[in-house]
């Protein structure tokens, strides 16, 4: 997200600096005479870039549309369901979990971000997981809540929208924000094997009895995270160290033309 945010930043420095370097801007803005000008080449630069800031705009308020309506969507859905109730699940760090429960043999967990509470569970899924698997699950997703996790899946969707090259990223991102949330599952009941045999029940029971949401899901990243799971849990902080080297030389970059594009304005 943070080297996300520089490019785009960096993007709209070297806009500026290719628009201010048209004569006729440097000229209607007072530009001191040792800006450079003259290269025939910038105004088609500046034109390029700024028809990819129009168009990245456009994309992104297109996704913004479509995620509205999605939400529009779901809520439509929400109330055609019967409600069943709520299920108050105490956690061990003391707070408690409110989930609602909607009548339908589906089995599937929603987020409603406009609602209270915010997740809700279908007596489907309720009805194929014990108590235990339940309380993994509510803490899975009190996680992605607290997390607002939601909130990172829209930038970094926004930010592949600007730079297409992010898209692989997004993906990543998704899978990553389930991770998170399995541990913080598995932290709960102190039961790592259980919370993969969990997810693995629930995703099988999702294509066989289906959805309230269709959602594609890759079988891959289902397998990596039960066998992640299954697997030692990670301790090494080493290994956070090349992407924060990484996000901080780019934000080192993008002060860098800030500052100097700055350092150019008359006065």
């Amino acid at each position: 997200m943070v080297c996300a945010a520089a490019a785009v930043v960096t993007l709209l420095v070297a806009i500026a600096r290719a628009v201010v370097a048209i004569p006729e801007v440097a000229d209607w803005l007072g530009w001191p005479t040792g800006w450079p000008q003259g290269d025939k080449g910038l105004p088609a630069v500046a034109m390029l870039l700024l028809a990819w800031l129009v168009i990245s705009a456009v994309r992104v308020s297109n996704y913004r549309q479509e995620v509205a309506q999605v939400a529009q969507s779901l809520h439509a859905l929400l109330a055609t369901l019967p409600w069943g109730g709520e299920e108050h699940v105490p956690l061990s760090d003391g707070s408690t979990v409110v989930l609602a429960l909607v009548v339908d043999p589906r089995v599937d967990v929603i987020y409603a971000a406009r609602s209270h509470p915010k997740v809700a569970t279908t007596t489907g899924l309720r009805e194929l997981i014990d108590d235990t698997e339940f309380r993994a699950l509510a803490a899975h997703e009190d996680h992605h809540v607290r997390g607002h996790h939601e909130r990172v899946i829209a930038l970094v969707f926004c930010a592949a929208r600007v730079l297409p090259f992010l898209t692989r990223v997004v993906h990543q991102v998704l899978y990553l924000v389930e991770r998170a949330a399995d541990e913080v599952g598995a932290a709960e009941v102190r039961n790592r094997p259980l919370v993969a045999a969990s997810i693995r029940k629930v995703i099988d029971a999702m294509a066989s009895i289906g959805q309230l949401v269709p959602r594609p899901m890759s079988e891959r990243d289902v397998s990596r995270r039960c066998a992640a799971l299954l697997a030692s849990p990670r301790t090494a902080r080493w290994l956070a160290v090349a992407p924060a080297l990484v996000a901080a030389s780019s934000v080192a970059f993008t002060v860098y033309g800030v500052v100097d594009l700055i350092g150019l304005v008359p006065g």
